[in-house]
């Protein structure tokens, strides 16, 4: 995915990457931007299906990394859990 991300942001279109374990080819492949959200399941990227409340929120954050992260590489932990913020 980071490659992507890469390759995307070459030609001008900013990205975010959801990550849930941190300790993966990202490390190495470095994408621009980074969520981490290290409560999740694998199976749940984006938390439950149907918990819109939940997936609104993570797309509010991507949004928000998108117009306030100004360095590359940038890891943004976010301490959710599939339920909602803690």
């Amino acid at each position: 995915m980071g490659l992507i991300a890469r390759t995307i942001e070459q030609v001008g279109i900013s990205t975010v990457c959801f990550n849930l374990l941190l300790a993966t080819p990202s490390n190495y492949v470095r994408p621009p931007r980074t969520i981490w959200l290290p409560f999740f399941p694998f199976s749940l990227p984006l938390g439950l299906p149907g918990y819109e409340l939940m997936q609104h929120r993570l797309v509010l954050d991507a949004l928000e990394m998108l117009s306030t992260c100004r360095t590359a590489g940038t890891v943004l932990r976010l301490p959710y859990t599939v339920w909602g913020p803690n």
